[in-house]
C-alpha cells in the first residue's frame, strides 16, 4: 500500500512539475512572456504632474523614464543616471545645474511626430515641467 501511494505521489509531483514548468503542450506555439496584473481600482490618468493615486503612479513609472533613479541594490542608497548622460554639473555658487541627456533614446513612432521616431532632447523635460499645472 505504501509503495502504491509513493508511486502515485511521485507521478502527481511529476505532472505538477511539468504543468508549472511553462513548457508548451505538444502541437501548440510557445506563449509570449507576458505578466498580467489586475489593480483593485482603475488608473485615473497618465499626467505625472496631476496624479494622486497609487495605481496611476505605478503605471506611469513604467511609461515615463526619469533623468535619475536609485540603484535598488546599493546600500547606502545611490542615485544613478537613467536618461541623463551622467551626474549633473553644478556651478560654484550652486545656482546652475547642467544635466545632459543621454543620446540614442527615442520616442516610439507616432503620428504626433509625423510617423517617425524622434530622439529625446532636454527640451522635452523643460516642456513637461513648464506644462505642469503647479508651475503655471
Amino acid at each position: 500500500m505504501r509503495r502504491c501511494l509513493r508511486v502515485l505521489g511521485t507521478a502527481c509531483l511529476s505532472l505538477a512539475a511539468l504543468a508549472c514548468s511553462g513548457a508548451p503542450a505538444q502541437g501548440t506555439a510557445a506563449e509570449p512572456k507576458v505578466l498580467r496584473y489586475a489593480f483593485p481600482a482603475a488608473e485615473t490618468g497618465f499626467d505625472p504632474a496631476q496624479l494622486s493615486d497609487l495605481y496611476s503612479r505605478t503605471v506611469t513609472a513604467h511609461l515615463f523614464e526619469a533623468l535619475y533613479g536609485y540603484d535598488p541594490l546599493a546600500r547606502p542608497f545611490k542615485v544613478v543616471p537613467r536618461t541623463a548622460a551622467g551626474m549633473p554639473e553644478v556651478s560654484a555658487d550652486f545656482r546652475v545645474w547642467t544635466v545632459r541627456v543621454k543620446p540614442g533614446i527615442y520616442f516610439a513612432d507616432d503620428p504626433a511626430f509625423g510617423g517617425k521616431r524622434r530622439e529625446l532632447v532636454a527640451q522635452d523635460y523643460v516642456d513637461s515641467i513648464s506644462a505642469s499645472p503647479t508651475r503655471r
